[in-house]
């Protein structure tokens, strides 16, 4: 269970398989890494956050992301060769996420498509999915601002969502863009900012 959750904390916010963590907590069989993952969340340590599908069995098969219920156990048990700021950030979002969800006042995923672009969280709101959010520390790189902005085009199409934000270090404002037809306009809110309104 140590080796587990050692790895879990090393890698919040990746999406992981029941199988990859057999493999690594060298156990026999997915229903003890199950088992082992479910005393983890039941301690809040972690919490699991399922990809969107709009069929609840595909919810139930597909890869799952863990996350940590605070930043600190990443900083100081975490194995790693540089401050990962972007994992840091995403982790924080999902920390106050299910805040909220724990509240009652929305259920929240991520979304990825067969070309492997991803959307970090889909907010669910009663039976309308609301808003989709990217956390991207920084957006220096033109290609990872076109990467992140892609992926919510396209999300926004297929789940029928105008309310695109991104979560960055330092930006804000709002911006028009298009992806081969695809319109839509893309808020971009600093992070301390938008805890503020969650708060």
């Amino acid at each position: 269970m140590e080796d587990l959750a050692l790895y879990l904390v090393a890698n919040v916010s990746q999406e992981f398989s029941y199988n990859t963590l057999r493999k690594i907590a060298k156990c026999n069989s997915v229903h003890t890494i199950d088992k082992y993952l479910s005393y983890l969340e039941e301690a809040f340590l972690f919490f699991q956050v399922k990809k969107f599908s709009f069929k609840a069995r595909e919810q139930l098969t597909h890869n799952k992301k863990m996350f940590c219920i605070d930043n600190g156990f990443i900083t100081a048990k975490a194995f790693q060769t540089s401050t990962n700021y972007g994992q840091l950030y995403e982790n924080i979002a999902a920390i106050h996420l299910k805040r909220s969800k724990m509240m009652g006042k929305l259920d929240f995923y991520y979304w990825k498509n067969s070309q492997q672009e991803e959307v970090d969280f889909v907010i669910k709101q009663g039976l309308k999915i609301t808003q989709l959010i990217q956390v991207c520390y920084e957006l220096e790189k033109e290609k990872t601002k076109e990467r992140e902005i892609r992926a919510l085009l396209k999300a926004g199409k297929e789940l029928k969502c105008k309310d695109l934000l991104i979560i960055t270090k330092e930006r804000e404002g709002t911006e028009a863009k298009e992806w081969f037809g695809v319109k839509g306009t893309v808020r971009y809110i600093p992070l301390w900012k938008w805890l503020l309104q969650k708060s």
